[in-house]
């Protein structure tokens, strides 16, 4: 019965391990450099390749491999994978003998392999007569949990409380706060600044069209710029329009304007083609997801030409939905993870 719950219990764990990975794996690279060549083998040559079985026992209900049931069915599993087409050999323990009297003959350096040593205990065990301390233990637990199921539950759970309680205890650092000593000058220098000072932080709004250079995409980035700067945590937006002292409505006199911007201030917020605009927005906190969504409703509220798209794009705003989707993905893989650990608890116990 024992091995039977056993077997059940790790089938259950390979499926649990098998739905987490493809939980965790939202997608796979696989390196393909060296495909041709390894397509190219495969097609022109064979190969080879090699399969084990484990054979194990329970030692609460047998003692060995070796026992005369145990090598009487390794020897039929034999001959029927030896009959499965492809198989070109099949070696076993039975190679070093038909009986365990045989095989513990021969000596060690060849069982090695075949069929596992001997457990040997140590002199302290020995001397104590505690050889068969763990088995007995072991066995005890095992019918207590068949027998008190609860009460295995619940002591499980009450071996969870302290690691649950260091969970919340346990304390990140950089690794500049780990190599240098606490009472160090420039570390305390340092955390005042980062405890007392703002950290700042940047984003950009990316604007498209055939031409940058006209009255109503300068017209909308002011706009845009008034609306962002009103977002909490913005402190400056900077675009090509703040380099101009006016916009004029004739689009020969702005392209002469913006021409005579100094190139390397120019090339800051636009392209060589004028194609593209940059407007750069500086924040005194870090650029999280709900910083991202009210600038992007900052964005969408304001009314633009239809020759132009302005997109809040920026690896900050990358990194905050990265990280959301983490924190998403985390939520429910932990959430399935402990619904599956305690349905596996109370079906095992």
């Amino acid at each position: 019965m024992y091995m039977i719950l056993s077997l059940v219990f790790i089938i259950v764990i390979a499926l649990i391990i098998a739905s987490m990975s493809f939980i965790s794996a939202k997608e796979t690279e696989i390196d393909t450099n060296y495909m041709e060549e390894i397509r190219f083998m495969q097609s022109e040559f064979p190969g080879t390749n090699t399969a084990q079985i484990l054979i194990m026992v329970d030692r609460i209900t047998a003692k060995t491999v070796l026992e005369e049931d145990i090598l009487l069915m390794t020897e039929e599993l034999v001959d029927a994978v030896s009959d499965v087409a492809g198989v070109k050999s099949v070696t076993s323990v039975l190679d070093l003998g038909s009986t365990k009297e045989g095989i513990l003959s021969r000596p060690l350096e060849e069982r090695v392999g075949g069929g596992a040593r001997t457990l040997d205990y140590s002199w302290f065990s020995r001397t104590l007569g505690t050889e068969r301390l763990i088995q007995r233990l072991m066995a005890r637990v095992a019918n207590y949990s068949l027998t008190r199921s609860l009460g295995a539950i619940i002591i499980i759970a009450i071996t969870l409380i302290p690691i649950f309680a260091g969970v919340g205890m346990i304390k990140s650092e950089s690794e500049q706060e780990m190599w240098m000593h606490e009472g160090d000058q420039l570390m305390v220098a340092w955390k005042v600044v980062d405890d007392e000072f703002c950290d700042y932080d940047y984003s950009t709004i990316l604007v498209q069209s055939d031409d940058i250079r006209t009255s109503e995409i300068m017209e909308a980035l002011e706009r845009i710029e008034e609306s962002v700067r009103s977002v909490p945590g913005v402190v400056k937006v900077t675009g090509i329009n703040n380099l101009l002292k006016e916009i004029p409505a004739d689009k020969n006199t702005l392209e002469e304007l913006i021409a005579a911007i100094p190139k390397d201030r120019r090339e800051t917020f636009v392209t060589d083609d004028y194609t593209a605009a940059l407007v750069i927005i500086k924040t005194d906190t870090g650029i999280e997801e709900t910083l991202v969504q009210q600038i992007d409703d900052a964005i969408s509220f304001i009314e633009t030409p239809d020759e132009a798209t302005f997109k809040h794009a920026s690896f900050s705003a990358l990194f905050s939905q990265m990280d959301r989707l983490m924190e998403e993905s985390r939520a429910e893989t932990t959430a399935i993870n402990l619904i599956l650990v305690f349905t596996i608890l109370y079906i095992f116990f």
